[in-house]
């Protein structure tokens, strides 16, 4: 602001002042000058504004077009004033000129209307309308009254002289308008700092416009030639808008936000606006002080200094709710209500959002106390007030989730805010005299197009989702895979219902050979989904997605039941082979899931000693509530075994207390055999305190001769992978029986 008035404001009133007092004394050549630095002026001003047009490429180029076409209208009058001066020494300004004047005020018009629309102007507020409405009536009423009427009488002007004059009242009274709104938008909404550069400059324009006619009417001339230092200062006030506009980097402006609630600043206006008018209205009658008038001038201050003690006592309050809904009680951010508000009205077109959960926080809750977890979230709060970014938002949108809104980020601005942000949480809580490590996971989605500002939580849910998939301390950033990856998903998830009921899933099997006769002794059932538009989809994929929508349920009813009605017809051949089922830890806590067993070896006809259960060690993390399970599926016949075994939670010592029969090694163990580096080194260690609990021990991911024969060696019981054969249809896995195992020489073996 200092060199606002440093280069422009002092330099011009010192110039001005010293050409009006110690210049030509002719009136003709004041005019001159005076036209000349009108002119000068003008062209500076609209020099930087045509520079700033050309360096913008962006959404405020009619913006700038319209404030220099206004620049060069002022200029082309002045020219043309300046031209006839020349030619005719004439004094008075043409009509022409003054057209021009006229139409680039309505070009400014034109160009704060086009603002207002650029930063989505809506007039929900109505105390702030109501403010504005009442200023302008009080400015129209005491121009026309004490300016216009005057000015009639007096001078008694032309036709042509008129229609400006009611031009230039309309459009100072427009510029009044929209250069309140814009001062509103810069003064408590964010906008562009330069844009007050721009309301200063309409002010003094209008400010020029009243005193003219003020002086006018005084016969002033030395008074009038001054008036023009605040025309050449508005000029300059709205070119150096348009210079600091090309200096700073192109963003899209920020919205307009009206509050909800009415400030104190905002119904003094209004207030003074009443006193002033009726000030004046008093003053235009004979007034004569008595107790009656005293009397009504106390009233009335009565009464409007009791109305302005309510509205303060009622916006106060309103405050106070408005803060109890729209925060939290305990960290004080913003809560998910304002969040979502946030999302859906004024945030600009380019901004980030991340959300990110705190990890671990239930078992700080439940082992050290929810006094201790509720410091944590407080201490989580103020770690998120200590990261930089302009305008940052901070929300607690739920009990261990917070949201973050980034206005006007950019793709390596939000780069460095991730890392930052996982930086923040390495170090551990010291609370309570405790060190207390909580880590986080993140997704954070960059929006570069007001139309994706709706879709914008399902996006932040999507990358939080991956973020938790990958683990602790990790963000992940919504993009086109992403959004093809979470498409795909939700259809998967929608087809899955009807895939089961249209026989779109197929049952592949692979054998399971015993490792002293190379003979197969049984087979695992898997499945596969052959989808009508993305074909062949993997089980990896999908069975996440059919636990988490709970179509695991009828999925694996529809796989056990499958599988044990073609096991039964391989019996029937001759082939009386055991059928391994895996079975997902929704299914293995489904209340109905032991009769579900039991209907379907009752449909199928199925032995139960012909079925085995393969669970993951996850399950056994609740030890009692399986244990209870375990042993009623194995009072019904049916073995378990334990899938995927060195993986997970299980051990030995626990598994010697569970009624299980096998133990199916991972293959992680397997790859690296017969080396005895890595896993494999404990293979040997594992299948001997196996067979010590009297366990069958079974080997996955077999893939050639040589793991064979040292799985062999090494005392497992069977082993199963591609070494023996892929997982084969039902068809190929027929031909395979056939020729590995002559239906006449099958018995069951002594393994199991």
């Amino acid at each position: 602001m200092w060199r606002y008035f440093s280069f422009i404001v002092f330099p011009v009133f010192l110039v001005f002042y010293g050409w009006i007092r110690f210049g030509p004394a002719e009136e003709w050549a004041h005019l001159i000058g005076i036209n000349v630095f009108h002119m000068m002026a003008g062209l500076i001003a609209a020099y930087w504004m045509i520079r700033a047009r050309i360096e913008q490429r962006n959404p405020h180029l009619r913006f700038l077009s319209f404030l220099f076409a206004g620049l060069l209208l002022h200029v082309l009058g002045n020219g043309l004033w300046l031209f006839l001066q020349l030619a005719d020494g004439r004094v008075d300004a043409p009509i022409a000129s003054t057209i021009l004047w006229c139409s680039s005020y309505f070009s400014y018009v034109l160009a704060l209307i086009t603002k207002m629309r650029s930063i989505g102007l809506n007039f929900t507020n109505k105390n702030y309308i109501f403010n504005l409405v009442v200023f302008m009536t009080t400015a129209f009423v005491m121009s026309d009254y004490y300016l216009l009427q005057p000015y009639f009488e007096i001078l008694n002007p032309s036709l042509e002289r008129t229609i400006s004059t009611f031009g230039f009242l309309i459009a100072d009274v427009l510029l009044l308008f929209f250069s309140a709104i814009l001062y509103y938008h810069v003064r408590y909404n964010q906008g562009k700092p330069h844009h007050r550069f721009l309301v200063v400059g309409f002010l003094f324009q209008v400010c020029g416009d009243v005193m003219l006619t003020v002086f006018t009417f005084n016969n002033s001339p030395f008074l009038e030639h001054l008036v023009d230092v605040f025309w050449v200062i508005a000029l300059l006030s709205i070119g150096w808008s348009g210079h600091l506009e090309g200096r700073q980097h192109p963003q899209q402006e920020r919205l307009f936000r009206s509050q909800r609630t009415v400030t104190e600043r905002d119904f003094i206006l209004p207030y003074v606006s009443i006193g002033l008018l009726t000030g004046f209205v008093l003053s235009t009658y004979d007034w004569y002080l008595n107790i009656l008038s005293s009397g009504w001038l106390l009233l009335f201050s009565l009464v409007l200094g009791r109305q302005i003690f309510t509205l303060r006592s009622n916006n106060r309050l309103l405050n106070e709710v408005s803060f109890i809904a729209y925060h939290d009680s305990l960290t004080q951010l913003a809560n998910r209500q304002h969040f979502i508000e946030r999302l859906t009205n004024d945030l600009p077109r380019s901004f980030a959002a991340v959300s990110l959960d705190l990890h671990r926080l239930t078992i700080v809750n439940d082992t050290m106390g929810h006094a201790t977890g509720d410091r944590v979230l407080v201490e989580t709060a103020n770690r998120l007030r200590l990261l930089r970014h302009d305008d940052l938002e901070i929300y607690r949108i739920g009990g261990d989730e917070f949201a973050l809104i980034l206005p006007y980020a950019t793709n390596d601005s939000l780069t460095a805010f991730e890392q930052a942000l996982l930086h923040q949480f390495e170090r551990p809580f010291r609370i309570r005299g405790y060190s207390i490590q909580v880590t986080i996971h993140a997704g954070s989605c960059l929006v570069e197009d007001t139309s994706l500002h709706q879709d914008i939580l399902p996006c932040l849910d999507t990358a939080l989702l991956q973020a938790k998939q990958q683990g602790p301390m990790h963000c992940v950033r919504y993009d086109e895979r992403l959004h093809q990856w979470f498409n795909r998903k939700i259809q998967l998830e929608m087809d899955m219902p009807a895939a089961i009921e249209n026989d779109q899933f197929q049952l592949v099997y692979q054998p399971k050979v015993d490792l002293k006769t190379n003979r197969p002794i049984g087979m695992e059932a898997l499945v596969r989904w052959h989808h009508p538009v993305f074909g062949l989809i993997s089980p990896v994929e999908f069975i996440s997605i059919a636990e988490e929508s709970g179509h695991i349920i009828a999925l694996g009813r529809w796989i056990l039941k499958t599988a044990c009605r073609r096991t039964f017809d391989w019996h029937e051949q001759g082939y009386p082979l055991i059928v391994a089922v895996n079975i997902s830890v929704p299914q293995f806590k489904d209340q109905h899931f032991l009769n579900m067993i039991e209907e379907t070896l009752s449909e199928t006809n199925l032995s139960p000693a012909y079925l085995e259960l393969e669970i993951t060690e996850s399950v056994l993390q609740d030890v009692t509530d399986s244990s209870k399970m375990l042993h009623s599926l194995r009072d019904q016949g049916i073995h378990c075994a334990i899938d995927d075994f060195g993986t997970g939670f299980s051990s030995l010592s626990i598994l010697h207390q569970l009624p299980v029969h096998a133990l199916k090694i991972d293959k992680s163990f397997v790859d690296d055999c017969p080396e005895t580096t890595g896993g494999a080194a404990l293979l040997p260690h594992i299948i001997a305190m196996g067979q010590t609990i009297g366990l069958t021990m079974i080997a996955e991911g077999v893939e050639n001769e040589a793991q064979h024969l040292y799985l062999k060696s090494v005392g497992c019981h069977i082993g199963q992978g591609y070494y023996y054969a892929r997982p084969l249809s039902e068809e190929a896995f027929s031909l395979y029986l056939k020729e590995q195992l002559p239906s006449t020489e099958s018995n069951l073996p002594s393994a199991q």
